[in-house]
């Protein structure tokens, strides 16, 4: 599945805040969620998204972990925001199978306090880790690239 991801608009406005980006809390983590509709402009926490409860819960299900956080700089001045790829969730038949979008916050471990990062776009079908594992792995472009 490849699919593009969109910034939240918050989170590029407080990422720039001198003030507030070296507040930025949690793990970085990847979530996986059934249909839903996003508000670019507002929403900001995990709890924002409504109905919240579209998160995938099935049995083996755990969000995932983006290791080795980088922002790297070239020599054009494009500021690249990047991780590892995440691991795979194994397949599990009690697991779930309505994905539709894919979210990456900062998690503190309460939804009310765990900054979304990005979502992608509906991908059109559903996808989940019932019939088989779930692999993703983020763009070689990385997660997002600011041009100066």
């Amino acid at each position: 599945m490849a699919t593009a991801l969109n910034m939240m608009d918050l989170f590029r406005k407080t990422s720039i805040d001198p003030s507030r980006s070296a507040a930025k809390s949690g793990t970085l983590k990847m979530l996986f969620f059934s249909a839903f509709t996003p508000d670019q402009n507002a929403d900001q926490y995990i709890s924002d998204f409504v109905p919240a409860t579209n998160e995938f819960s099935g049995t083996g299900y755990a969000r995932l972990t983006l290791a080795n956080v980088t922002f790297t700089m070239d020599a054009s001045g494009n500021v690249k925001f990047d991780a590892d790829d995440p691991s795979t969730t194994a397949q599990n038949a009690s697991g779930d199978s309505d994905g539709r979008r894919v979210v990456i916050a900062y998690d503190t471990g309460t939804d009310a306090t765990s900054e979304v990062v990005c979502f992608s776009d509906d991908t059109g079908a559903n996808f989940g880790f019932v019939s088989g594992s779930l692999d993703c792995t983020i763009s070689t472009s990385g997660i997002y690239v600011a041009a100066r």
